[in-house]
């Protein structure tokens, strides 16, 4: 895997507000649709995930949602970079906790990525897109040296 993977995502991340609105299937295909930019990419699930990572994502849009609201819309693109999860017993039959997981990160934990959500303005509709960039780390940098973005 390389060291660096950028991807543009031709459409906004929905904000926290709207995910928490959405029913299952709704995230679902949201899922679905986040992969099959990864797979347009050319990136392919399985192989060694980066143990250490960095993900900055740009939102470019018109209107600058809150913090909390930005870094919140992360949650199904995170969750789509990490290993598929183990097959367990879930609501009475067997499914995988994270079904569809790339294996690109090995975790969204503290101790193994920094996640940061940062907003730029768009200057129409139009050109409002997503910037995804996945850098690896060979280490966590201490816990001062991290920049302020990433709070």
């Amino acid at each position: 895997m390389t060291s660096e993977i950028v991807i543009r995502f031709p459409w906004l991340l929905p904000t926290q507000n709207v995910l928490d609105r959405m029913n299952p299937h709704q995230k679902r295909d949201l899922k679905d649709q986040i992969l099959k930019e990864f797979l347009a990419a050319g990136l392919r699930p399985g192989g060694k995930p980066m143990k250490y990572a960095e993900i900055t994502v740009w939102r470019h849009s018109v209107k600058e949602p809150d913090h909390a609201n930005n870094l919140g819309s992360l949650k199904q693109l995170v969750d789509l970079l990490q290993p598929e999860g183990k097959l367990r017993k879930m609501k009475g039959k067997l499914a995988f906790t994270n079904p569809g997981g790339m294996s690109i990160i090995l975790n969204d934990n503290p101790r193994h990525a920094i996640v940061r959500a940062l907003w730029i303005k768009a200057p129409n509709l139009t050109a409002q897109h997503t910037l995804v960039r996945i850098r690896r780390l060979e280490a966590m940098p201490a816990q001062e040296a991290l920049p302020e973005a990433a709070e």
